[in-house]
């Protein structure tokens, strides 16, 4: 009993939701053409799983003859279609062979009729469409029809050729027709000669309608437009030709900016000639204004067919302006002052002159429109502003490795011969060690500088950079116009002590305190020469250059293949004479110019060197002494109070003070003051000292010797 329950749900189901489908035919609108032939097209909507289908339509012989069907679906083959009489209509019937149902969504086939005139129903009879299990299914059959309709008939229309000036609106076109509540759509012909349905828009308006407004001539780019009446039976009326005119074209070539002392001012310049000129202060084509402001001016030419206007604005202003900044090329745009500006004009003569500002911005004023040149000239020196990292870079960009700009071309050919190469590289190791002292070029470079300019404007703006020659990469200045300092990325520190007697030479090996891998050295160091004399300089780097000069050491060296350093690995040994008796950690120092850079021509930061601490001595008892006098601090680094403890073995004048990196005093804790042998402790409070490098100086004067001990500390 369950099982039938169940089945007899199933089949409800099916029938419900698989069975209940539509066979259809349409409602065909036939515009009144006799003996034309016509498709009926017999539709099916999903209907699945067809085994067996029998058809009869019914007609009206005398409207339609049938022929036969064309277009059969592609799941049917082969089905039985005859004409049977008393009533007459089409049979159809045709069942799967394979014992295998079809799916049919959409056209089952066209019945093609002779139309003869009138109209038909077309209505189904004895229908049915079964299973290919046998099952009837439950189908829903729509009939349809044939329906005979006039096609309208045009009584007037709009017709002839239109000749209008562009832009000018038109009449217009207008169609009447029989019946006059028909579908109307106008059209035009595109440059394919292609018809195309307009819509409404700016251009046309009452596209549907029996009469079309055209808005503005030649807007659309058409001349031929028609109207199709009627929808389904519709006939095309005649088309208009519309010829649209261009208007004449005119240039006004006036200035857009006269000073006062320009005026009056002959108005001539528009083409084509023959027009006439007119707006405010305009009269008999001179313009007369007395005082600055906007005025608009009118030029109206007559061609023969078509007149058209066109205006311009003109500023009167009391003098002409030439403005600008003058920057570095570096990433921070420094501005340059003091930069000298000079405008001369085309015979040479010069005319005006000015300084740029502290912004870089300059500003020249003149009372006339013409030709001009500006150049500059720059009052900084070059003082170290290209190094052994400019070199490197210039020998990549020769042997390929990286691309220079037109300006890096041009401020890195240091010798003038339009070729960068090792050469110029060279050239710029030479100047930066103080080998040679100026370059062919001069010192400066500045893009487009000299230039013509035109002045026609009241305002114009002419904004140029300039540069160091040979400072490739544009480091040699900050952001505000100082040289900038790569030393600060660079500590040197005292390791180590060497003793050394009086008059003796010596060696002082400079070491890297990091592995790192360099391709470009560029050092300057400071000594005292009361206390020691440099003889020679030394390394084992290819191709360094070096130059000793008054108080400093000059080093440069780069190479395209960088150098890998180790820990403690030499970059040069310095050759030293003793020339008095010293004691001191800190007796050289480096300048700001100095730059460590890597095999990718970028600066290296945080670079570690040291030097060892050198002691000059006179005799063994100096050396007693100095070793008796220790000096010790704590802690270091600090945050706030920094404790010293030194001992003196013998009575002596004292001093004891903070100084800079650069040596300069900040403060003394105490100046020669007579302190007796033994053992001391100071504490010095240093909370408002600002965060950096500092040193400790102490000094101990006696009748047997003097003895100076330099501290680095470094406030946290």
């Amino acid at each position: 009993m369950k099982k039938i329950l169940l089945f007899l749900i199933f089949v409800f189901l099916q029938n419900i939701f698989i069975y209940s489908q539509v066979v259809n035919l349409p409602n065909l609108e036939i515009c009144g053409e006799e003996n034309t032939e016509i498709f009926v097209p017999i539709n099916f909507e999903e209907i699945n799983s067809i085994g067996a289908i029998s058809l009869q339509i019914n007609y009206n012989p005398e409207v339609l003859e049938f022929i036969g069907y064309e277009n059969l679906n592609s799941a049917i083959s082969n089905p039985f279609v005859n004409v049977l009489e008393n009533p007459t209509r089409i049979a159809i019937a045709w069942f799967s062979m394979s014992g295998l149902g079809v799916n049919i969504d959409g056209k089952f086939l066209d019945l093609k009729f002779n139309y003869l005139g009138g109209e038909t129903e077309l209505t189904f009879s004895a229908e049915e469409i079964a299973l290919y299990t046998g099952a009837i299914l439950n189908v829903e059959y729509i009939d349809g029809g044939i329906i005979s309709n006039s096609t309208p008939i045009i009584l007037e229309q709009t017709s002839g050729d239109l000749i209008l000036c562009e832009g000018s609106d038109l009449v217009n076109l207008s169609v009447t027709s029989e019946p006059s509540d028909v579908f109307y759509q106008w059209q035009a012909e595109n440059e394919n000669a292609t018809w195309i349905n307009l819509v409404n828009d700016n251009n046309f308006q009452g596209v549907n309608t029996n009469n079309l407004q055209i808005n503005s001539a030649g807007s659309a780019n058409f001349s031929h437009y028609r109207c199709q009446v009627g929808e389904n039976c519709f006939i095309y009326s005649e088309f208009v030709s519309v010829a649209v005119l261009a208007l004449p074209e005119i240039n006004m070539q006036i200035p857009e900016v006269i000073s006062l002392n320009q005026l009056p001012y002959i108005l001539t310049e528009a083409i084509p000639e023959g027009g006439e000129f007119s707006g405010d202060n305009v009269n008999n084509g001179i313009f007369e204004a007395i005082e600055v402001g906007t005025y608009e001016i009118f030029y109206t030419y007559y061609d023969g067919n078509c007149t058209n206007t066109s205006s311009q604005i003109i500023n009167v202003v009391e003098n002409f302006r030439i403005f600008g900044k003058v920057n570095y090329p570096n990433e921070e745009e420094t501005p340059l002052k003091n930069v000298e500006i000079i405008v001369s004009n085309e015979n040479g003569e010069n005319l005006y002159t000015t300084l740029s500002n502290s912004a870089g911005e300059y500003e020249i004023l003149l009372y006339a429109i013409g030709n001009y040149t500006l150049t500059a000239s720059f009052p900084m020196d070059w003082e170290l502003s290209a190094n052994s990292t400019d070199a490197l870079l210039i020998a990549q960009y020769y042997t390929g490795i990286t691309n220079f700009n037109n300006f890096q071309i041009n401020i890195t050919d240091v010798n003038g011969n339009d070729t960068v190469n090792s050469t110029d590289a060279l050239l710029i190791q030479k100047r930066y060690i103080s080998d040679i002292s100026n370059f062919e070029v001069g010192d400066w470079s500045e893009i487009e500088i000299p230039f013509e300019i035109s002045l026609e404007n009241s305002e114009m703006e002419e904004n140029f950079i300039a540069s160091f020659i040979g400072d490739a990469n544009f480091s040699a200045l900050d952001d505000t116009e100082n040289k900038k300092s790569f030393s600060n990325e660079i500590s040197l520190i005292n390791e180590g002590l060497v003793n050394a007697p009086f008059q003796s030479e010596f060696d002082l090996d400079l070491k890297i305190k990091q592995e790192e891998e360099i391709g470009a050295v560029s050092m300057v160091l400071n000594y005292d020469v009361n206390l020691i004399e440099v003889l020679d300089l030394s390394s084992n780097l290819p191709n360094f250059i070096y130059n000793l000069q008054e108080d400093k050491i000059f080093f440069s060296w780069y190479n395209v293949a960088p150098h890998n350093f180790v820990m403690n690995e030499n970059i040069f040994t310095l050759h030293l004479k003793a020339k008095t008796t010293y004691s001191n950690d800190v007796l050289f120092q480096l300048e700001s110019s100095c730059e460590f850079a890597g095999a990718d021509a970028l600066e290296i930061e945080n670079i570690i060197l040291s030097l060892p601490s050198i002691s000059i001595f006179s005799d063994i008892k100096d050396i007693e002494n100095v070793k008796n006098n220790e000096f010790k601090i704590s802690p270091n680094p600090f945050f706030k109070e920094l404790k010293m403890f030194y001992s003196i073995n013998t009575n002596s004048e004292v001093s004891l003070k903070i100084t800079d990196i650069t040596g300069k005093k900040l403060f003394s804790a105490f100046e020669k003051e007579f302190i007796k042998k033994g053992d001391y402790e100071y504490t010095l409070d240093l909370e408002n000292l600002q965060k950096g490098v500092y040193f400790v100086v102490l000094e101990i004067k006696n009748k047997n010797s003097n003895f100076k001990k330099v501290k680095k500390i470094i406030k946290l």
